[in-house]
């Protein structure tokens, strides 16, 4: 009911000001809502600072909920050009982005993946030590995690390595962020 309430106060918000970008409850998933846009912005200069991401290339965002970074690349048509795809295990993440980003854009594409998550998809067939990504060898020219990693368990940890460096072209670059917590 809470969520319900904040997202009717937050709709009237977002066309008052014109903003396509997912609703309270959607953004809260992804932390603080406020770096809901910030955030992709800063790592986007990273990107291309940092991993050299070029205007025309194929990018890998694993996890990657309503497409906040696909919505700040879309945001620069100067810069972008290139075929994005993410997949998430949170189905109304994902068919939010369909429906406002991939429908507007053919070379942004998104994919729910049936994974097991305690949180958004407690019913998912799959496991994430044994998931293949769904995307042929060699596909991408950059791939990126943002705090995916910090969800995972040790052998889940190792298959999306093994997974990034299969689909991620020879001599390219990945960046992946995390939070190391220990007891």
């Amino acid at each position: 009911m809470k969520w319900k309430i904040i997202d009717c106060f937050d709709l009237v918000h977002l066309k008052i000001n014109k903003k396509n970008i997912p609703r309270y409850s959607l953004r809260a998933h992804v932390g603080p809502v406020e770096e809901y846009e910030g955030l992709p912005k800063e790592f986007i200069v990273y990107f291309k600072l940092l991993c050299g991401l070029k205007m025309n290339e194929t990018i890998l965002d694993i996890g990657c909920g309503t497409g906040r970074f696909a919505s700040q690349l879309i945001a620069s048509p100067n810069f972008f050009q290139g075929e994005y795809c993410g997949f998430d295990v949170y189905k109304k993440a994902i068919d939010w982005a369909n429906a406002n980003i991939a429908s507007k854009h053919s070379n942004y594409k998104f994919k729910f993946v049936d994974l097991w998550n305690g949180h958004y998809n407690r019913h998912g067939k799959l496991k994430a030590s044994t998931f293949s990504f769904p995307y042929e060898d060699e596909k991408f020219d950059f791939v990126f995690a943002m705090s995916v990693f910090t969800h995972l368990l040790p052998e889940d940890c190792e298959n999306y390595l093994q997974q990034i460096s299969r689909v991620l072209k020879p001599k390219r670059k990945a960046l992946l962020t995390f939070l190391l917590l220990n007891g």
